[in-house]
């Protein structure tokens, strides 16, 4: 940050692009460095002028890391966030994936099919039970991304942290013997409801 500053205050005429070059950031592998990627966006807010670009890269020599960082800083492409991985350029898009069709009579569940990168996460058939006398069921209509389950999916969690999920909006569909409880109505608010991927 000491050098963006002096960058800006030197009122320079024509300012330099500001790189962020990083190793394994977005696979987890370099959790360190992942807050850069971050601190790009506050970089690019404040300081459009610099037009600050990220670039994570992981590579087998230093030849080809020569190679993707000349390619990068002569490119006219106008992206901020790019990814080289596995000898592949990556872009920051939102794009609809087309999936296989779930049959929606099934229930699912986001499951972590190997921990250590979120590239892991599979939607996995689940088979249903009742609930217990303390439990209800829900019909999950949203849920929430928790830091938890970020470390969990990245096998940095301490301790054993469970199913992916732990809060959601939805819908009591049954309830446990003895549960007081009324299924069906509003939507409602759920905190500590595990797994509600």
């Amino acid at each position: 940050m000491y050098w963006l500053q002096v960058i800006i205050e030197a009122n320079i005429p024509v300012l330099p692009q500001w790189w962020l070059v990083t190793q394994g950031a977005l696979n987890g592998t370099g959790i360190a460095t992942a807050s850069l990627w971050g601190m790009a966006k506050v970089i690019r807010i404040e300081y459009p002028e610099l037009q600050c670009r990220c670039l994570d890269v992981d590579f087998e020599s230093d030849e080809e890391l020569v190679d993707i960082l000349l390619t990068e800083l002569f490119s006219t492409s106008q992206e901020t966030e790019i990814a080289w991985q596995n000898k592949t350029r990556s872009v920051a898009r939102l794009e609809r994936k087309e999936t296989k069709h779930y049959d929606n009579k099934l229930p699912y569940q986001l499951g972590i099919v190997q921990r250590g990168t979120l590239s892991n996460l599979q939607l996995q058939t689940v088979n249903r039970r009742p609930p217990e006398a303390t439990e209800v069921e829900i019909l999950v209509q949203a849920t929430g991304l928790n830091f938890r389950d970020i470390l969990n999916a990245l096998d940095l969690y301490p301790g054993e942290a469970g199913l992916l999920g732990c809060e959601c909006v939805g819908e009591i569909v049954s309830v446990g013997v003895g549960n007081t409880t009324s299924p069906g109505g509003d939507k409602q608010l759920w905190l500590l409801a595990s797994g509600s991927f």
